[in-house]
């Protein structure tokens, strides 16, 4: 019951009580004679824990008794009272709430409602001789503050919300204040679906969808370096040894158990395999010395090719020639060219068991790292390098200082969303790596904006 006191109510009650008293006693009120009794009895009846329509008719009731016990006297208007005229001095006339415009009353009546709002005393309407219990609600000048249209009213009964959390502000600072968003994002192999991905090709589908990417860096993964030194894409090797063979382009081909192996232990599996070869009549020989393997024939067919051209490939602008498809050629050191008139041949370069020192990370449309090679560009996120014994597992850590020089973020521009990953791991010819079964992992860094914190410095 804000307003009880308001001198909206106290216009309200004094009209109701004017006409009743006109009626029945046949004489209009005088509201200077009636405003001390009401203002008393409104400050009264303030105090009660009641609603204002009852309050109203108790101070109806109240000051209908007043005015007939004393009806003559005090209350109404006197008749045929003189009326002294100041000779040449205008009438002070008393600012009452009926003198005011009505837009204003609306909002006066809105400030003596509500004993919350922080105004400054300059709007308050000063009325001459009335209590100042009608204002007890809003002349509490402990209370107030110069009015600044910039910050919104008090809610009432503030002091009743519940308090805030000692970290509120740290978080809200953290949702709306920063520009930018840190979040982190683990992948794990062994979150796919087993039975349609393997662990160098799958598909991760994340908790939630990330919106406003604007960059994703790598932080740390752990890679197994655990492909075979002799693998599908290298364990065969290729010869001739008749005229007809020639003639036609056929060859035979000798194919080499998949598995690790030293420079000797290839060189034995090599005498094995082409010695078995179906139809192949010559017998070989292999040898290792620093590092170069001889391969020699007995030439019993009559002569010995070894076949390590492939044809070539578009490069750049030109061409260039490639090892035969799964050619064993490059491991044990030959040159990608075909050998013949001769039974036996030495490779131009050494021995390399090591010959995939690194491999490349694909994520779908995070194409960050652009190779002269052509191959497999798109989606090509980083390089990793095996720089372990086969075996053991790559560890890359983003402070580590043997890592140091390696910095793998993908900036985008526009930002990106997206809910799901395509993960690819494949070495420089575009084969896929082979994991042999272990797993991987790694942790990417990404950097949202917040486009609600850059929408305002904006606008």
């Amino acid at each position: 019951m804000e307003d009880f006191l308001s001198i909206e109510n106290f216009k309200l009650v004094f009209d109701i009580l004017s006409k009743h008293t006109l009626k029945n006693f046949d004489k209009s009120l005088d509201l200077e004679r009636c405003k001390q009794p009401m203002y008393k009895l409104m400050d009264e009846i303030f105090k009660m824990d009641i609603k204002k329509r009852e309050a109203n008719k108790i101070l109806l009731r109240r000051m209908v008794k007043i005015v007939k016990v004393d009806i003559h006297k005090n209350f109404f208007n006197l008749e045929n009272e003189p009326v002294v005229e100041p000779v040449n001095k205008k009438k002070k006339k008393k600012k009452y709430l009926s003198d005011i415009d009505e837009k204003f009353q609306r909002k006066f009546k809105k400030i003596l409602s509500n004993d919350k709002y922080e105004v400054s005393k300059k709007i308050i309407i000063e009325v001459t001789d009335e209590p100042k219990a009608l204002y007890k609600n809003v002349l509490k000048s402990n209370e107030f503050k110069e009015y600044d249209p910039n910050i919104p009213p008090r809610q009432l009964n503030e002091d009743l919300l519940i308090p805030l959390p000692e970290d509120y502000r740290h978080i809200y600072d953290d949702m709306y204040n920063k520009k930018i968003l840190t979040r982190y994002i683990a992948i794990d192999s062994r979150d796919r679906n087993n039975d349609l991905y393997s662990e160098n090709n799958y598909i991760i589908s994340l908790d939630e969808e990330y919106y406003n990417v604007a960059s994703v860096e790598l932080l740390s993964a752990e890679i197994p370096n655990s492909e075979y030194v002799i693998n599908v894409n290298n364990n065969q090797i290729h010869f001739q040894e008749t005229a007809a063979q020639v003639t036609a382009g056929t060859f035979f081909t000798a194919e080499i158990d998949i598995g690790n192996y030293t420079e000797s232990e290839i060189a034995t599996e090599l005498v094995s395999k082409m010695n078995s070869t179906p139809s192949s009549v010559s017998f070989y020989s292999v040898t290792v010395t620093d590092n170069k393997y001889t391969i020699e024939s007995d030439l019993t067919s009559g002569l010995f090719n070894l076949l390590f051209d492939g044809g070539t490939e578009k490069f750049q602008e030109t061409t260039r020639i490639v090892y035969k498809k799964n050619s064993i050629g490059e491991l044990i050191g030959f040159d990608k060219a075909d050998l013949s008139g001769n039974s036996e041949y030495t490779s131009q370069f050494i021995t390399n068991l090591n010959y995939e020192k690194y491999l490349y990370l694909y994520i779908t449309d995070f194409d960050n790292v652009d190779t002269l090679s052509g191959y497999g560009d798109s989606d090509k996120y980083v390089k990793i390098s095996l720089n372990v014994p086969k075996s053991d597992v790559v560890f890359y850590s983003r402070g580590r200082r043997n890592d140091a020089g390696n910095y793998y973020k993908k900036i985008f521009d526009p930002p990106i969303s997206f809910g799901k990953f395509r993960i690819q791991f494949k070495d420089y010819n575009n084969n896929f790596y082979n994991f042999n079964g272990l797993e991987n992992s790694f942790i990417l860094k990404l950097e949202q904006l917040n486009i609600k914190k850059n929408l305002e410095l904006i606008l």
